[in-house]
């Protein structure tokens, strides 16, 4: 899910540096509303639906249940999680340190009770790294949680609380929604990952914006962005395309499907699904791509991102995203890729 602009990161990092106490901030969130997330069925797992698990991520972090707010999220979210409040807490001393200040007492308390050593060279977004200085997460992300209140403050994961999911979708063991936040209306809808592991769905965090974890790559609109033919993922996505348009499927599903993407579909099922009308949205979702790119599109149109593990990278078409799925009609706006054996393979596409 990608979520808060570094900007708002880098605010709540420097409430948590400086000694000085600033009064008056407001929650961000206060009230409870869940409109949007599908009520808990007697009878029913709450992990049987998208629904079901967001609505229980969303009542664990009201009653401040930290465990069970970790057990809701992929494996992945939770180093993303953790690792973010390890990265804040580093960066909070660092600003103190810069301006010639006082480390906050209670970030110090922290920070010694969970024996973090911040002097390791770990690279910025590397949450998996930063997540694993951490021995027990549960109890650490309740006593960041707490510092948070103590300044007045509250970290982003509240806001969970009282967004409002819609648009869910999902297929096979992924599955996407889009998440809003009455309280926060600037910041619109934002789009929200669901996977299933084990039989279970989990929601799936990413964060968005530089710094964060999530590497942001503009295509076009900038001279000095980088020569986008000579990026392995676009050519991936030139010759993904140019096997569609050809109508040769088989090939597609076979040279560039991700075992994800084959697991979940025969090459003959593949095939047959691409003659119909997700299919033609599919021909024209990387005819649009391959267009952007071409035309050098600029972000508010266009996004082609890494994502925070590495080996993902995700070509975004920004309109579509952000239009709700009765006014897309259909029409598709994400494809997904991972690597597979030093080859960028799709895994999925929305």
């Amino acid at each position: 899910m990608k979520f808060f602009s570094l900007t708002v990161v880098a605010c709540l990092i420097a409430a948590l540096a400086f000694a000085g106490e600033k009064k008056g901030s407001e929650a961000l969130v206060r009230e409870k509303n869940t409109r949007g997330a599908e009520p808990h069925r007697k009878g029913k797992s709450t992990w049987a639906t998208p629904e079901l698990t967001f609505a229980a991520l969303q009542k664990a972090v009201k009653d401040k249940d930290f465990s069970r707010l970790l057990e809701r999220l992929t494996p992945d979210s939770q180093d993303t999680l953790v690792g973010g409040m390890v990265e804040s807490l580093r960066l909070s001393t660092l600003l103190a340190k810069d301006f010639k200040m006082a480390v906050r007492p209670e970030v110090q308390a922290v920070i010694d009770k969970h024996k973090l050593d911040l002097s390791k060279d770990i690279k910025p977004g590397d949450y998996s790294a930063a997540a694993g200085m951490v021995r027990e997460k549960a109890k650490f992300v309740e006593d960041v949680a707490k510092v948070y209140e103590a300044l007045g403050r509250k970290h982003w994961v509240s806001a969970l609380e009282t967004a409002e999911l819609s648009n869910v979708r999902a297929e096979g063991d992924r599955g996407t929604g889009q998440v809003s936040f009455p309280k926060v209306p600037r910041a619109g809808k934002v789009p929200i990952d669901f996977r299933k592991i084990d039989g279970k769905w989990r929601v799936n965090i990413r964060l968005s914006g530089k710094g964060t974890g999530t590497k942001a790559r503009e295509v076009g609109g900038n001279s000095k962005s980088p020569k986008h033919k000579d990026i392995a993922q676009v050519a991936a996505v030139r010759s993904m395309s140019a096997l569609l348009q050809k109508g040769e499927f088989v090939k597609f599903y076979k040279d560039w499907g991700h075992p994800h993407l084959q697991k979940q579909l025969t090459a003959e099922k593949f095939a047959a699904g691409m003659k119909k009308d997700r299919g033609k949205h599919t021909l024209q979702l990387f005819a649009d791509v391959i267009k952007m790119i071409d035309e050098k599109a600029g972000k508010d149109q266009f996004l082609a991102q890494k994502q925070e593990s590495g080996d993902e990278y995700e070509f975004v078409l920004v309109k579509l995203k952000d239009m709700s799925r009765d006014e897309r009609k259909g029409r598709q706006w994400h494809i997904e890729l991972k690597l597979h054996e030093g080859k960028w393979k799709v895994m999925d596409v929305d």
